[in-house]
């Protein structure tokens, strides 16, 4: 899917372009791979859930590289709105509608305290986070 989405040009490769295309509102579905630096993963993550993009952690550099034809890209962002949807859909092996951005971000909260072993989410934990997120942006 993410090769058929860069032959359409609906996919934005790259630190600068994913930056670029979440910034300017383009972006619809980031996904972040799951080798890149912590500090990446972290500046990426922030910028979406800021900007209200869903993210996702998957794969390596070297095969969403491989699948979007770049040369180890950590980050992608997907520029369209029904290939993001399709996109989003196998990744969470969903046949089902849309999911909501808030969905999404317990989704990768969650993840967040599982691997930190915090506890259960809720709506104030996401209140909690985008707090965290407001004070520890580096902008």
């Amino acid at each position: 899917m993410l090769s058929l989405c860069r032959k359409a040009g609906f996919i934005a490769a790259g630190e600068e372009a994913c930056l670029a295309s979440i910034r300017a509102g383009k972006a619809k579905l980031l996904i972040i791979c799951g080798d890149a630096s912590e500090n990446t993963k972290k500046r990426f993550s922030q910028k979406a859930f800021y900007y209200k993009v869903p993210y996702y952690f998957i794969s390596s550099k070297s095969e969403t590289s491989a699948a979007i034809g770049t040369n180890n890209s950590a980050v992608s962002a997907v520029t369209d709105k029904g290939f993001a949807f399709q996109i989003e859909k196998i990744i969470n092996n969903e046949t089902g509608s849309e999911k909501s951005f808030e969905k999404s971000i317990k989704k990768n909260i969650s993840e967040e305290l599982a691997e930190n072993e915090i506890g259960e989410i809720n709506d104030e934990t996401i209140i909690q986070r985008r707090r965290y997120n407001a004070q520890n942006e580096n902008f």
